[in-house]
């Protein structure tokens, strides 16, 4: 397995990119600490901008991280008629991160938002994290699965994606998920955590990211150390993750890569890929490149 990086743009005027999708050949980007569903044409170029959380207190071009929805997980799923975004908070802190947004991308966009402290709080009271705190970092879809992605204790939950929505609805009881831990690389004896997934289209194949920071808790930042590209069968997952340190000119780049999706699928191992990164009060970047495995 091998990620060959190609291109490197700063995303200008988006802060702490936390999420990518693509949509009609154009970017959607979210910030952990931003109120906005970003659209960007294929050269990275702010083209719109989707208000999707109240603007009350978004000050000098962020959310203070005190009370910011900390929207860390996207995923595009396409629809019948319009394509769907899901986006989610980390749920690390309650009830200010404990939130979903449905977005469906028609000609005028309809936007839903879900308080997800009951739903989380079903999370945080399962026997399986505990000593561990809630922390969802990415979210993918497969087979009308929905995947949410806790980093820390490196699990995913897994449940049906409709049941999902109608216990949002309030017209199902809560759908308990099924379970899987997984084993990820390490840096320096720290262990990496998910920061985010999807996967590839037509295919059982995960591509997910996770990175390594030198921090006690899911709540503060601390010293990045890198962060991996990573990739699994969901229909053979006790075959294990493979997984590659991304590099520039075969060094180590200590970068927080926050996110993956899949721009073009060149063959049956090779794939272009976009992620983007979150320096934690610097620029977000936007990072292109070739995996092959």
């Amino acid at each position: 397995m091998n990620f060959k990086l190609s291109e490197i743009t700063t995303l200008e005027n988006i802060p702490a990119a936390s999420g990518i999708g693509i949509h009609e050949k154009h970017m959607l980007i979210i910030g952990d600490n931003s109120p906005y569903l970003y659209l960007l044409d294929h050269t990275a170029k702010p083209l719109s901008k989707i208000p999707i959380y109240p603007l009350d207190n978004y000050k000098d071009g962020e959310i203070a991280k005190s009370i910011k929805p900390d929207f860390e997980a996207l995923e595009l799923v396409k629809g019948k008629v319009d394509d769907e975004v899901l986006i989610f908070g980390s749920g690390s802190k309650s009830p200010q991160r404990d939130i979903f947004i449905h977005v469906t991308l028609a000609e005028q966009p309809v936007i839903k938002t879900y308080n997800l402290v009951s739903f989380y709080n079903q999370l945080r009271d399962n026997k399986i994290l505990r000593g561990y705190e809630l922390n969802i970092e990415a979210v993918a879809l497969y087979e009308n699965k929905l995947m949410l992605f806790n980093r820390g204790k490196n699990l995913i939950f897994i449940y049906d994606y409709e049941e999902f929505l109608r216990f949002l609805n309030s017209k199902a009881p809560y759908p308990p998920p099924s379970v899987k831990e997984l084993e990820l690389p390490k840096i320096n004896g720290f262990v990496s955590g998910f920061s985010g997934a999807t996967v590839i289209p037509e295919t059982s194949t995960l591509i997910f990211t996770t990175s390594v920071e030198d921090t006690p808790n899911a709540y503060d930042d601390g010293e990045v150390l890198g962060s991996f590209i990573c990739m699994i069968d969901l229909d053979r997952l006790d075959e294990g993750v493979k997984h590659f340190l991304i590099e520039d000119r075969n060094q180590p780049m200590k970068i927080k890569v926050e996110s993956v999706t899949v721009l073009n699928k060149i063959s049956e191992s090779k794939i272009e890929i976009l992620l983007v990164t979150d320096s934690d009060g610097g620029e977000s970047l936007l990072l292109k490149g070739h995996l092959i495995w």
